[in-house]
């Protein structure tokens, strides 16, 4: 048995009547407030992503460059699908959980549709972060060349985070992993085991709802090892985000540093040949 509450040492399952009179403070309070404040801030981005979207599309080089065409699949994967995720205020929420989750009025399957497309954005989006430095670090570091980055490098830069990205968004579905989060609302990885699930076993469906209780814990295996590589993913791309800022700092302090000493050789180089030939001028004279 999972998730009991006891009364004198019997187990004892809780009504949905107890449940709702329990979790209603809960849900008009931190439950809306948590919703309204992340659909807003979602909205917002939306905005803003959009507006960077259309001035790339609008620049000089639009998107004829490799730069502006990573900054777009930022936009588009992290800001732009990540905010959809949170932008319906908590709609796509299964109903089963409405009792302390504010504004649920979904199903499983929505459910783990807005998983899918928060898991895209959020890893989408860290790969492409990851992309960017690469892109920068290659340029600076091998000063290379346009036409080399666009058919040896850019290929890498964009098909290494779709692959991964669609690899954790589809393994997830094949462990039953997308779950709606009682907390917060929005669906990702954790497992179903909410308040009303109490006194039931792994499978069993309460009378009154639709998913059953223990969802995603059959095949735990497989979604804890996507959750940890997700985890490795996400421990893995500040690390060489900020490798490949060092390498970028370091080449240009060192370029710096050449042509100062190329200055200063140019400069010694002008004293003299500007004292040797107030010397000529002297002896001519």
């Amino acid at each position: 048995m999972r998730g009991l509450y006891t009364v004198n040492g019997d187990v004892m399952t809780v009504a949905i009547e107890e449940l709702r009179a329990t979790y209603e403070p809960w849900k008009n309070t931190h439950s809306k407030a948590i919703c309204i404040l992340c659909g807003t801030l979602a909205w917002s981005s939306i905005f803003f992503s959009t507006i960077l979207i259309w001035m790339v599309r609008r620049s000089r080089v639009g998107l004829s460059s490799t730069f502006h065409r990573l900054l777009l699949m930022i936009c588009v994967v992290e800001c732009i699908v990540t905010s959809v995720g949170y932008s319906f205020f908590n709609l796509a929420s299964p109903t089963d959980v409405d009792y302390m989750v504010w504004n649920a009025s979904g199903t499983l399957t929505t459910c783990s549709i807005q998983g899918i497309v928060f898991y895209c954005g959020t890893f989408g989006g860290l790969l492409y972060h990851c992309s960017l430095n690469l892109y920068y670090m290659i340029v600076v570091k091998f000063n290379a060349s346009d036409e080399f980055i666009q058919s040896k490098v850019e290929p890498w830069l964009h098909g290494i985070p779709i692959v991964l990205t669609l690899v954790l968004m589809v393994a997830p579905l094949l462990a039953d992993g997308y779950n709606v989060d009682t907390i917060g609302g929005d669906c990702w990885l954790p497992r179903y085991d909410p308040p009303h699930c109490a006194g039931y076993e792994d499978g069993e469906i309460p009378p009154g709802f639709t998913i059953p209780c223990g969802r995603g814990n059959d095949a735990g295996g497989l979604a804890l090892f996507f959750e940890n590589l997700g985890v490795g993913l996400a421990l893995a791309v500040p690390v060489v985000s900020f490798g490949c800022l060092g390498v970028i700092y370091v080449t240009v302090r060192r370029l710096e540093k050449r042509a100062l000493e190329s200055e200063g050789e140019v400069e010694e180089d002008f004293k003299q040949n500007q004292a040797a030939g107030e010397g000529e001028t002297e002896s001519i004279q």
